[in-house]
């Protein structure tokens, strides 16, 4: 993977590439955007869309030090897929759970950084597993899992 020297992105990527490698319940393939936004048409959505997008980072002055140093980097991975009035969350859910757990103490290296998975949470609205509103006004499953990542320069 080439980095682009934006480690945000970078770390996206990595995600993005991570989550298409492996074998889910679903079919799908995982994509960045450039923009740094999920935004999908109801055209989009009539199949299962995952977006993996850079989130806010956090500098934590107290775990610095002379040889490294060490911030937070959060990427956001939103699962969403129309699925009528009828339709059944149960499968996305497992879906979006099985993720969550596979970045569990997930590590990656990028140049003289080294990334681990140290927190994984839904960002929906009320710490849920889905995005209520959605569901209720656009019969839409939207699903975002914020992985938070402890990030060591090392250069």
């Amino acid at each position: 993977m080439a980095l682009t020297g934006c480690f945000a992105a970078d770390l996206a990527d990595a995600v993005t590439t991570a989550i298409n490698a492996e074998t889910w319940t679903q079919t799908f393939t995982a994509v960045r955007p450039k923009r740094w936004l999920v935004r999908h048409t109801a055209q989009e959505l009539q199949t299962l869309a995952v977006t993996v997008v850079p989130a806010l980072s956090t500098t934590d002055e107290a775990n610095w030090t002379r040889a490294e140093d060490e911030w937070v980097q959060a990427v956001d991975v939103a699962v969403q897929e129309y699925i009528g009035q009828q339709g059944d969350c149960d499968p996305l859910g497992k879906l979006v759970e099985a993720i969550r757990e596979f970045f569990l103490h997930w590590e990656t290296e990028l140049g003289t950084k080294a990334a681990e998975c140290t927190g994984r949470q839904f960002v929906n609205g009320q710490n849920s597993l889905i995005a209520k509103e959605h569901l209720e006004d656009l019969n839409t499953f939207t699903a975002v899992l914020r992985l938070q990542f402890t990030v060591t320069d090392r250069g």
